[in-house]
């Protein structure tokens, strides 16, 4: 870096902290830096004649005041000229913070059509801007990377159910298939996680596939007796008792013919799904979720929730997840979906019975497991959760023999 720019950028660091940024300043406090090693070395005839010339063209700027201890031989300190402090910004091209805040709070005004959620993370960005006077770590450095975040945050609240893969997205929003991926990919996933979803444990896939963005093509993959209508054309799954798979945007134009079973299952993890359809009984259908289910998947089990409802009061739902935070807010998420569902193999007893094959709770794992505790919605966990938080343990479904 440039002896200017150390000098400039150390003053407008300092500058940017200071009351007088934040005009609460009551008195005229200067903005100042001392001069010394490794900046400015006395003993060094070459690198002290260095720092004089920097110091000398600032000065004749109008950008600092210097103040000497021997008038032309030795400075002691330099103080940035708070009457120039936009010229001093423009000398080093550096972004003018203040303009960098204005801009963000400006990008970050709701639209008529924004839910809530979106709503809230603006409102969280205006309100950190203004009694912190920087930008929050959830919005991107760069002014463009900024205001595609924002594009972004709004095309996935407009999808509505939509899937699709995200270097399509990309393109569609962004004019670069891998623009989304490259620079916006951590940044989005956050975001969701905090305000759509408002949890800390599922990985940025998981998080947005729940919105609707895969990063390769989704398939829809189950097992049982169920016949379905597509393009006027009736399939009857039922013999293809290992199972198939269908791609997701089929389920937007599907019809349920017959459901023929008295249980659907959902199973988070695929081992676990192949292994449950090898020996399930004839009257169940077994849905593989690979985790968090995505909207089609939610729509699949709508359509299956309310063709039950009407022709087959009977049929049980059940969810099969691990034992863990992240399988207790899957089935949250599906009870919004399918309110008559119900756990399975996700109790005390189960957890207990497989001891052998848990896993020890990670750092910081015990508190998000403790707000679960404080939630009602959760309230048929809560005897499991205690015995994981007393006996610090979790179980994965694949360890469940």
């Amino acid at each position: 870096m440039s002896i200017k720019k150390e000098i400039l950028n150390q003053l407008l660091d300092k500058y940017e902290s200071s009351a007088h940024f934040k005009n609460e300043a009551k008195v005229n406090r200067r903005i100042m830096m001392d001069l010394k090693l490794p900046l400015y070395n006395i003993e060094s005839p070459t690198q002290k004649r260095a720092v004089h010339m920097v110091l000398e063209e600032l000065r004749r700027k109008k950008l600092v005041k210097v103040l000497w201890l021997e008038r032309n031989h030795i400075a002691k300190q330099v103080q940035l000229n708070l009457d120039n402090v936009e010229q001093a910004y423009k000398e080093i091209n550096r972004q003018d913070k203040r303009t960098a805040l204005d801009r963000v709070r400006e990008l970050c005004v709701p639209q008529d059509e924004d839910p809530d959620w979106l709503r809230g993370f603006m409102d969280h960005v205006s309100t950190f801007v203004d009694t912190k006077f920087k930008v929050p770590a959830l919005i991107p450095s760069c002014p463009e990377d900024q205001q595609y975040l924002l594009i972004v945050l709004r095309a996935i609240a407009q999808l509505d159910g939509e899937e699709v893969l995200e270097r399509i997205f990309s393109k569609r929003h962004l004019r670069d298939s891998k623009y989304f991926e490259n620079r916006l990919r951590a940044k989005t996933a956050r975001v969701l996680s905090r305000f759509k979803l408002k949890t800390k444990d599922l990985t940025p896939d998981q998080i947005l596939q729940e919105a609707g963005l895969f990063r390769s093509s989704d398939e829809l993959l189950f097992t049982g007796p169920i016949s379905i209508e597509i393009n006027n054309q009736t399939i009857d799954f039922t013999p293809l008792k290992y199972g198939t798979a269908i791609g997701a945007r089929t389920v937007k134009e599907l019809q349920i013919v017959d459901l023929n079973a008295d249980t659907v299952i959902t199973i988070e993890n695929k081992a676990s799904y192949r292994e449950y359809c090898n020996q399930m009984g004839s009257k169940t259908l077994a849905l593989y979720l690979a985790g968090f289910p995505g909207p089609m998947k939610k729509l699949f089990l709508r359509k299956l929730y309310d063709h039950a409802q009407q022709y087959c009061l009977n049929v049980k739902f059940l969810h099969w997840g691990d034992i863990d935070f992240g399988g207790f807010k899957i089935f949250r998420t599906l009870r919004d979906v399918v309110p008559a569902i119900e756990p399975h193999l996700m109790d005390v007893e189960t957890l207990l019975r497989h001891r052998e094959q848990c896993q020890e709770l990670s750092k910081g794992y015990g508190k998000l497991l403790m707000g679960l505790l404080e939630n009602h919605e959760y309230e048929e966990f809560h005897n499991v959760i205690e015995v994981m938080l007393r006996e610090n343990i979790r179980l994965e479904q694949e360890g469940i023999l």
